[in-house]
């Protein structure tokens, strides 16, 4: 089973200066190169998610970069026990972590986007989506995501293409023709948004933090 911790950016109050200032230097590196301040938070709440979660769920105190696998997955030496998978997109920023490989995805629902469809997914999976035009874009989002959970979950990246595999949005349990032992899990946040987790089993608890909060926890 899993943990989703996410944040959402949008709430008052938070000291930002101050999750800047506790940044890895790479991550502080990173986030400079943004030209808008919701970019940068962004990418410091993911790492501060990751850290927040690592020690929450593992006990371990981590203020060092992840290594990345060999498709630029992260993960945490020492903590072999310990997987993650960050995601973000307009105002939340989500970790998923437990004790096996797990991909997480987070989409703002955008219209026009299943203009795509055709060129990135199996003719099933676009049946699925074009089944009604109205609604198409929130099926075209809701697949993405579980389509990207999976590609995370394998950390192959761009390798494996969208078109390669076949996610079955519309079944209950959502499934996969690639591995029929996986489980997904797909959450409408709000009506923004949807979430997708991969892996070897469900979500046990979805827990929304602030920034102020998870670094009271690190101090």
């Amino acid at each position: 089973m899993f943990i989703v911790n996410c944040i959402n950016i949008t709430d008052e109050g938070q000291d930002w200066d101050a999750l800047y200032a506790q940044a890895s230097e790479g991550r502080r590196r990173r986030a400079d190169k943004f030209m808008f301040p919701d970019d940068r938070k962004r990418c410091l709440c993911a790492e501060l998610l990751m850290r927040y979660s690592l020690f929450t769920g593992r006990g371990i105190r981590f203020t060092g970069e992840p290594l990345l696998g060999k498709y630029g997955k992260p993960y945490i030496q020492g903590a072999e026990d310990f997987f993650f998978s960050a995601s973000h997109s307009g105002k939340w920023v989500v970790t998923a972590y437990g004790s096996s490989q797990v991909g997480a995805d987070v989409e703002v629902i955008k219209s026009g986007s299943s203009s795509i469809a055709e060129g990135c997914f199996t003719q099933s999976e676009q049946d699925y989506v074009f089944a009604d035009d109205e609604g198409a874009d929130e099926r075209f989002i809701k697949l993405w995501t579980l389509k990207e959970s999976y590609i995370k979950y394998l950390g192959t990246g761009l390798s494996t293409p969208l078109d390669s595999f076949t996610v079955y949005a519309d079944r209950d349990p959502i499934c996969t023709d690639a591995d029929d032992s996986l489980t997904f899990t797909n959450i409408r946040f709000d009506h923004e948004h949807y979430l997708s987790v991969c892996g070897a089993g469900g979500v046990s608890a979805l827990n929304t933090v602030t920034v102020n909060g998870c670094l009271e926890a690190l101090r």
